[in-house]
């Protein structure tokens, strides 16, 4: 995407293995927390976009709560180079699980971000959609 002022505004987005539906070899749980640290090793790496950049996608992993192994995604949201500012539950399972944080939007530091917020959750679904306003 083109901003006004002539740079790139680089897109970064993912949607991750939910770390649920596993066996004893806990296959899902570990694709989840790698492919969360996989941008932490993009970001540390010589292919890291310049900024400014956005990450988001659904993590499929709450920092909190939930199944799942917490380390990479909380190292994510605690990465100087990107901003937490939606630090609020997105998607209600009910039952056992209840509310939790599994859809993210990190703008990189450099990165006004002038609004957020949910959007109205749609008829039958269970993922509040996120969304926020940006002025580079």
């Amino acid at each position: 995407m083109i901003l006004p002022d002539g740079r790139r505004l680089h897109l970064l987005t993912w949607h991750a293995t939910p770390p649920a539906f596993d066996g004893p070899e806990q296959r899902n749980t570990r694709r989840n927390h790698d492919e969360a640290a996989f941008w932490l090793y993009l970001l540390d790496s010589p292919q890291a976009p310049p900024e400014p950049f956005v990450l988001l996608g659904q993590a499929n992993a709450d920092p909190e709560k939930g199944n799942g192994d917490k380390g990479a995604i909380r190292a994510l949201l605690a990465d100087a180079r990107l901003q937490d500012v939606l630090p609020s539950d997105t998607v209600d399972y009910g039952g056992t699980l209840g509310p939790l944080r599994v859809s993210y939007i990190l703008p990189s530091a450099g990165i006004t971000v002038t609004g957020w917020g949910h959007a109205p959750t749609p008829e039958g679904a269970r993922h509040h959609p996120i969304w926020i306003e940006i002025s580079p």
